[in-house]
Formats: structure tokens, C-alpha cells, sequence
């Protein structure tokens, strides 16, 4: 498939750390297809409702969160962006560990 465009919709505070999220139907197809194919192999956690963001800061202090969503909220407008490919990614009980790029494809070519 070719890269999929999406937009930079917003900034929002996750909790621990400040998120930019997406605007992109086709990432959300494509999450739908994903998720239909290897529904036996998900866990209740990849079951939940799809919210694709980008995480720019986790893992810290509410009030740091709140301080970074507030002064990054002072210059942001909506940006366009283009996703080359997908990440897979191991997870090893706490840490993650990269496996593979899944590259998108101009020329709808199979990899």
C-alpha cells in the first residue's frame, strides 16, 4: 500500500506525558483490518477503542505533562504528515524491542 497521509490534529495531555493525535481514515482502515486478521492473537488491551497519536513525552510528572501541553499549545497549528511504514515491535515485560520495519510501498508491490 502507499504511504498513508495524516494530519496533526491536536496536542492533548495523556495523563503522564503530552501526546500529538491524529486526524487519518486510512490508519484507521487499516488498524481495522489489522485487527480483524489477528483477532485471535490480541489482548484485551489492543481491543480497545483506536487513538492513533504520536507520544512526545511519557513517564513524567502530571503537572510536568501540563506544563509541556501549555507551552507547546502556545505555537501549535495542525500539520500534515506522511506514515512510510509500520513498526513491530516485542515486548519483553517492561522494556520493547524493535523486530521489524514494514515499509509502505509507492508501487503497491508485496514485500
Amino acid at each position: 500500500m502507499p504511504p498513508i497521509q495524516a494530519t496533526v490534529s491536536s496536542l492533548k495531555n495523556i495523563g503522564q506525558g503530552v501526546a500529538y493525535f491524529l486526524a487519518t481514515p486510512a490508519l484507521s482502515e487499516l488498524q481495522l483490518t489489522l485487527k480483524k486478521t489477528f483477532h485471535n492473537f490480541l489482548i484485551p488491551q489492543d481491543q480497545q477503542s483506536f487513538r492513533p497519536h504520536i507520544t512526545i513525552q511519557n513517564k513524567v510528572k502530571p503537572e510536568e505533562a501540563i506544563a509541556l501541553l501549555q507551552k507547546l499549545q502556545t505555537s501549535f497549528t495542525p500539520f500534515d504528515i506522511h506514515i512510510n511504514g509500520l513498526d513491530l515491535w516485542h515486548y519483553l515485560d517492561g522494556p520493547w524491542q524493535h523486530y521489524r520495519f514494514f515499509e509502505f510501498s509507492q508501487a503497491n508491490e508485496i514485500r
